[in-house]
């Protein structure tokens, strides 16, 4: 009896081992069936999404960002002449306290800066035209506060910011902070003789067009015509002793008489006349 209990307890034992061996098993494959599943739904989910979200045509970019400056600008334009509302007159006051009075020119540059960037942005002289406008406009900033009030050492940057707000002249703080900082260094003079330099310089870099061009066509031209005379007149004396030289070899050249026969001839004829 008490051999078959011990022999039922190892085939109860074998049993439930070749159980959870099955067990495990099946979990393994549950996992693997998951997995596949899981891995094949996170692909159709990917593929949806690549074929959903495509991407946006760049005309299509450029013409809205074209739009949406161009209505600010209009705003800004407005908001300019007072018909802006509330908060168009905050938005003018502030950009009247940044630029100064080149705020009148400014939503019209903004909306042809955007339109020139957009229609040659694949001109790698973009970059440097755009730096030479954004640096001309800067300059001229500081010229206008220049030509409106001046360089007084006390005035701060603060200062700046509001008068230009207030009665919208000036440079802002934008063309005040240039200013503050070349009056501080070169004094005013040289404020004025660096920021006109600077503007010059800024459109040369904007246009990639030399502006004493014509100047130098000019001084070419009487160079090209100084030589094209040097060269007619050179011609024309090469021809002229041409011709003397043939007029030299068609004339007779005759030769001279020796002394001798003349002497010979002299005698011969007194003898001659003598005879006769």
């Amino acid at each position: 009896m008490a051999n078959t209990t011990k022999g039922s307890g190892k085939t109860k034992k074998k049993t439930s081992a070749s159980g959870t061996a099955k067990k495990k098993q099946t979990q393994t494959t549950a996992r693997k069936t998951t997995a596949k599943k899981s891995s094949t739904a996170k692909r159709t989910s990917g593929t949806r999404k690549n074929t959903v979200r495509e991407p946006m045509d760049e005309g299509v970019r450029a013409e809205i960002i074209l739009l949406s400056v161009l209505a600010v600008s209009i705003l800004l334009m407005l908001s300019n002449f007072g018909m802006g509302g509330v908060i168009g007159q905050a938005v003018c006051d502030f950009f009247f306290g940044l630029f100064g009075v080149t705020e009148w020119a400014a939503p019209v540059l903004i909306f042809f800066g955007t339109a020139f960037y957009i229609a040659n942005r694949q001109n790698f002289l973009i970059v440097r035209k755009t730096g030479g406008a954004i640096s001309c406009f800067v300059f001229f900033c500081a010229f206008m506060q220049l030509l409106a009030s001046g360089y007084t050492r006390d005035t701060t940057f603060l200062d700046y910011y509001f008068d230009s707000a207030y009665d919208h002249l000036g440079g802002g703080i934008l063309g005040g902070s240039v200013v503050k900082i070349l009056g501080m260094g070169f004094g005013q003079i040289g404020a004025w003789v660096i920021i006109v330099i600077a503007i010059v310089i800024s459109v040369i870099v904007m246009t990639q067009k030399p502006i004493l061009a014509p100047i130098h066509e000019k001084t070419n031209d009487h160079r090209r015509m100084a030589e094209e005379r040097r060269q007619e007149r050179l011609a024309r004396q090469a021809a002229m002793e041409e011709e003397e030289g043939k007029e030299l070899i068609l004339e007779p050249v005759e030769e001279p008489k020796k002394a001798g026969k003349k002497k010979k001839s002299r005698l011969l004829s007194h003898v001659e006349s003598r005879l006769i």
